[in-house]
Formats: C-alpha cells, structure tokens, sequence
C-alpha cells in the first residue's frame, strides 16, 4: 500500500507542499521546518535523521511525511541508543485511509534492520492532546508514558 522513499532534491517540492489539517496545525511542524532540523541534527551529530516520503505505491504519489532518528547516546528517559519517530504526517487530502498506519508498520520494519546501528527501543513524543497520534502509537504497540509538565508522553515499543 505505502512505501517509503528517502526525500532527495527530486521529491523536495512534493515533500514541502504537504500540510495537515487546520486543526492538526498546533500538533507538527511544517515538513520544511522539520527538514531544515534534520539538517542541523545531521551537522551537529546529536541524532542521525532519516526523511522519507510516504507515497502511495499504486498511484505513485506522495501522500506524507515520515522522519526517523536514531541517536547513538540516550538520555534520562532512554539511556541506550535508540529510534525514534521524530516525525509523521498525512497531508490533509489523504487522511482517514490508513496511510499513516501503513508508514508506520514501514517505518518499524526499517528499523528492525538496525540501518544505523543496534538499538532496543523506538520511541515517538507528541501532545497528549493529538488523540490521532495516541491511537496510532498504541495500536501499533507502543507503550504510553504519563503526560510530562508540558503535556507531552513518550511512546515506547520494543524492537
């Protein structure tokens, strides 16, 4: 259904053209944002980031945005190197058809591999408030923290 290609100069536009809903804004950053993160990730050494274009493999079009890391060094809440999800999203034209749940699976298959290095965890933070996001993550599997100071949880699964 989904496949997940790395964004390169010629799927850049396509990648920095999609856009969630009006009221999904306050959950995500722009996918440029999240781009230009990637790059001061990547310079600085703190988290290697991975930015994929989720396209639809039948219609060959991109559908979303999908950005994982992995950092060598883990902190307070994870101690040993680790995954994450440091970004999904579905334009707003191609939600509620299972496209993030399918980039997902692909994005946990991906890192089953170790592309990067070897790791137990994959972990993903956002709002308690993104419902969307609490139950994508947990029917995925991801085991659900307490909300911190901030209102934010970590979801954790074992790889």
């Amino acid at each position: 259904m989904v496949e997940l290609r790395p964004i390169t100069e010629e799927n850049f536009e396509d990648c920095i053209s999609l856009d969630v809903r009006e009221e999904q804004q306050d959950f995500i950053a722009e996918n440029m944002c999240s781009l230009a993160e990637a790059y001061v990730a990547m310079t600085s050494g703190d988290v290697v980031p991975m930015p994929y274009g989720v396209y639809d493999a039948e219609q060959d079009n991109m559908v979303g945005f999908l950005m994982i890391g992995y950092a060598e060094e883990g902190d307070e809440d994870l101690p040993e190197p680790f995954y994450c999800i440091w970004r999904i999203m579905t334009d707003a034209n191609c939600q509620k058809m299972g496209y993030g749940t399918a980039a997902l699976q692909e994005a946990i298959k991906i890192v089953k591999e170790f592309p990067l290095g070897e790791a137990k965890k994959l972990c993903a933070a956002y709002s308690l408030e993104n419902s969307r996001a609490n139950k994508l993550f947990k029917k995925a599997g991801f085991t659900v923290g307490e909300a911190n100071e901030d209102g934010n949880v970590l979801a954790v699964l074992d790889i």
